[in-house]
């Protein structure tokens, strides 16, 4: 869904220098592999491991605002001050502060932001039609 609201408003970042089309031993023969293979030439998204991809698992929300910090230009803001800010993986620290800052993602019930929980299809959409909101301003 990210990816193709990003190139109908022709705001897919420019493929980094030198990237090999990947090669996900688990996507082929699935109606995403070419989604997913492009979006990976972009530097979007990774596999789980070398070969593997795991495109049916479903993604967590701290994925999720890496992916989206990823594809945007948003300013180097904290927006991180949740009831759970120490369940964030390290790695998905800066851009939980900076989608959760730009109103992209939003804590729950107790001021929680659940970076391990899973994203249902209603959070993705709804996080979707805020990055395209943003793209639009």
């Amino acid at each position: 869904m990210l990816y193709t609201a990003l190139a109908q408003k022709n705001a897919l970042p420019q493929a980094p220098e030198g990237v090999e089309e990947p090669l996900f031993a688990d996507v082929e023969g699935t109606w995403a592999a070419n989604y997913i293979h492009q979006a990976a030439q972009l530097g979007l998204v990774a596999g789980t491991d070398e070969n593997t991809f795991a495109p049916d698992r479903p993604i967590t929300r701290q994925e999720m605002m890496t992916i989206i910090d990823r594809c945007l230009d948003l300013p180097d803001e904290n927006g991180l001050g949740f009831a759970d800010d120490g369940d964030i993986a390290f790695w998905a620290l800066e851009a939980a502060a900076r989608t959760s800052a730009a109103g992209l993602f939003q804590g729950g019930s107790g001021n929680a932001l659940m970076p391990l929980a899973a994203s249902t299809r209603a959070e993705a959409a709804t996080v979707l039609s805020r990055v395209v909101e943003t793209l639009e301003q």
